[in-house]
């Protein structure tokens, strides 16, 4: 056999990692292509003569429009006449994956003819339509229509509609689509369009990034025109207000990527030099002068930067998803940024750092730390700085039983240093405590440290795994003083339910219980949430657009 099984975690796990046995291919030419595309319901990317059961299931399939072949055979990096290289076939594998549309690829290698071998490429969509209704109040409720792979071209088109008849407009609308991967260049583009009460306007981009260590150019444009309403703290003053702002932003970056050693078993290195150009004009804004409301200056912002990376993958499964393989990168990347901001009132300079790392601890699982610090240097001082330090831990599946469980440990901490009175931190319902989003509970440094432990049942109703789980949270955050700790704990524990089918799009459905013994007054100590829960994706080490360290 041309592919071999090297891992299995378990007996009813899927397969996990596969290895291109490239011994008797290497260097071969490429005498066929073939593309096959499975059925959602039925056959799976290790079975595929499985067959669907049950006529719900097989009209399903009868119904979807599965991908085009031309939309797979540009997400590949070789082509029929090419030289077998693994790492084009590696690589091509994991961008398949990646694609919202796909649930799983393999690339298979046969003897074909002529001293030619055969690639066969095997994927398997999802069921691209979402709906998701939510009745938030009697008198507020919204609804999200999706569909992510329009007639099989992978193109996504999303609409929201919200009804809130508390305020003056009561029906508002956000339309997105998205075009992925233009003519099989690796351009996205995307407009966007929103006519609803606290943000109404368009935006237009383009953008190629390194999706892959292959690509040696990137870059992007971006245009926008928004009014919005924002919510504006004084941090001087504790006053809160709703503020009416009108913008114009143009952002254009361009970036080029070195080989940097020989790149081989699958660890690719590279050198990334990159440039940005961002424009900001208010057409709307409250009073400004050089002391007063900085956030709301006229701006231009040139941006620099090298960084250096060096990443590989490798496959598990039951992490952020429910049986789908899942490609895990692993490795480094230190990335130094320089540039100048010109503004209505002064001239300033922007110095960047940004560290990251990545490995898998065989038996152990996998950890990730970054640090980022970066920051504007007016008149000799350091000023609107942000440092960031954070961790993550996943363990390696283990088992009880027939359950199979993971835990998750999550550290971050936030300072802003020398921040503008209007600029602060808050906890929002993913980073710090889960379900909790509060304005009282804001300030200038941010600390919180989220544990979760989650078991995979075997149990599959309807095709629908079901994943228990438990969690607890412990936060801080601090207005003002310089140890953070000097503030009061904020708590959440609590445990849920989760259910998800990786066949189909639609986020994982949470019902979560919470009880919070510590929270501001007027919030409620225990809280029953039923929720959508969107998968998260891991941190990568790719380099793309020179960036602003925000605070956030």
């Amino acid at each position: 056999a041309s592919v071999l099984k090297v891992a299995e975690a378990g007996t009813n796990m899927e397969q996990v990692t596969w290895q291109q046995d490239i011994a008797a291919f290497r260097g071969k030419l490429i005498g066929k292509l073939n593309i096959q595309s499975l059925d959602i319901f039925g056959p799976e990317i290790n079975d595929t003569l499985r067959t669907a059961e049950g006529w719900i299931v097989k009209a399903a399939n009868k119904f979807h429009i599965s991908t085009r072949k031309s939309i797979i055979r540009n997400q590949l990096l070789f082509r029929e006449g090419d030289l077998v290289s693994i790492k084009d076939i590696r690589e091509s594998e994991r961008l398949l994956r990646s694609l919202p549309f796909i649930m799983d690829a393999r690339i298979y290698i046969y003897e074909y003819e002529n001293e030619t071998v055969e690639v066969h490429v095997v994927v398997k969509d999802v069921w691209s339509f979402t709906a998701d209704f939510q009745p938030r109040r009697l008198n507020v409720m919204s609804l999200r229509l999706a569909e992510r792979n329009i007639f099989g071209t992978g193109h996504t088109f999303s609409n929201t509609f919200l009804w809130n008849d508390r305020e003056s407009q009561e029906f508002n609308y956000d339309g997105f689509y998205f075009i992925p991967n233009i003519g099989g260049s690796f351009i996205s583009g995307n407009v966007r369009y929103a006519n609803s009460y606290n943000a109404s306007g368009y935006e237009v981009g383009l953008e190629r990034q390194f999706v892959s260590p292959l690509i040696k150019y990137a870059g992007g444009a971006f245009f926008s025109e928004l009014r919005e309403r924002r919510v504006w703290y004084d941090t001087r003053d504790s006053l809160l207000a709703l503020l009416n702002v009108e913008s114009q932003v143009r952002d254009v970056w361009l970036a080029r990527a070195y080989k940097v050693g020989k790149n081989d078993n699958g660890v690719q290195s590279r050198l990334v030099l990159s440039g940005r150009v961002m424009y900001e004009n208010f057409l709307q804004r409250p009073f400004v002068n050089a002391d007063t409301n900085r956030s709301f200056h006229d701006h231009t912002t040139y941006l620099a930067s090298i960084g250096f990376s060096k990443r590989a993958f490798y496959q598990d499964q039951l992490i952020y998803n429910y049986g789908r393989t899942e490609d895990i990168p692993i490795g480094s990347s230190l990335v130094l940024t320089g540039g100048v901001e010109q503004n209505e009132f002064i001239n300033r300079y922007y110095t960047g750092l940004n560290a990251r790392g990545g490995r898998r601890i065989q038996g152990f699982g996998y950890w990730f730390q970054e640090l980022a610090l970066g920051g504007f240097l007016n008149n000799n001082e350091y000023e609107q700085a942000t440092l960031q330090l954070n961790s993550l831990f996943i363990s390696d599946i283990s088992w009880v039983r027939r359950y199979q469980l993971r835990q998750f440990v999550r550290f971050s901490f936030t300072r802003g240093l020398r921040r503008y009175p209007e600029e602060y931190l808050r906890f929002t319902r993913r980073d710090g405590i889960r379900g909790v989003l509060n304005d009282q509970l804001i300030g200038h440094d941010k600390l919180f440290i989220n544990y979760e432990t989650i078991a995979f049942t075997p149990y599959m109703p309807l095709g629908f795994r079901m994943a228990c789980f438990v969690f607890a949270d412990i936060g801080y955050i601090d207005f003002g003083n310089l140890n953070v700790f000097t503030s009061p704990p904020y708590q959440g524990y609590g445990f849920g339910l989760r259910l998800r089918n990786d066949r189909l799009a639609f986020n994982a459905l949470q019902i979560r219980f919470a009880y919070y013994p510590r929270l501001p007054p007027g919030v409620p100590p225990f809280a029953l949430d039923v929720t959508g829960n969107s998968t998260i994706r891991f941190q990568d080490f790719d380099i793309n657009a020179p960036e602003i360290i925000p605070l956030q």
